[in-house]
């Protein structure tokens, strides 16, 4: 079980000696999510409650919710809640930052936080193209997902690929 994967903020517990936060350009995060039909499993694993209405599937962890009725909760994610708590929070033990899209280029560093020999490297899973695309939604939607992530966008773009903190 992993009970730390989705934390809102890093814990200082003493049994961690290490962590990684890998974050995303936030609107093809939350794309992805979107897409996948994982929005209600992904808003349960991070104890949000909500209000979203979700179409019926056997899974009560998976159901698809209309994309405009979803950018009325803003950011239902709390991605930016999340970037800001792990980036401030003072832990014991250091965080490396890893973006997404820079994984592949940040190999080397990756592999030395971990402690695992380089050699490795070569075993590490090929770069794979993300299924979710803007071109899915209206100017509009890309304008909403644009504008509620304006400012964290801003952030990210001013964090290096790997970065420990």
């Amino acid at each position: 079980k992993n009970c730390y994967k989705h934390r809102i903020c890093p814990t200082d517990e003493s049994q961690i000696k290490k962590s990684i936060f890998i974050y995303s350009d936030p609107v093809d995060a939350y794309l992805s999510l979107w897409k996948r039909d994982i929005v209600k499993c992904h808003l349960y694993n991070l104890g949000i409650e909500n209000n979203v209405v979700f179409t019926s599937s056997e899974n009560e962890f998976i159901g698809r919710v209309d994309i405009d009725a979803l950018l009325e909760f803003g950011d239902i994610y709390r991605f930016t809640e999340m970037f800001d708590c792990w980036l401030e929070t003072k832990v014991s033990y250091p965080i490396l930052f890893l973006k997404y899209e820079e994984i592949w280029n940040n190999l080397e560093e990756l592999f030395e936080f971990v402690e695992i020999p380089s050699e490795n490297i070569p075993k590490f899973p090929k770069k794979k193209q993300r299924t979710s695309s803007r071109t899915e939604l209206n100017k509009y939607q890309i304008a909403s997902l644009k504008k509620i992530y304006e400012h964290l966008n801003e952030k990210i773009n001013t964090m290096k690929g790997a970065e420990i903190i």
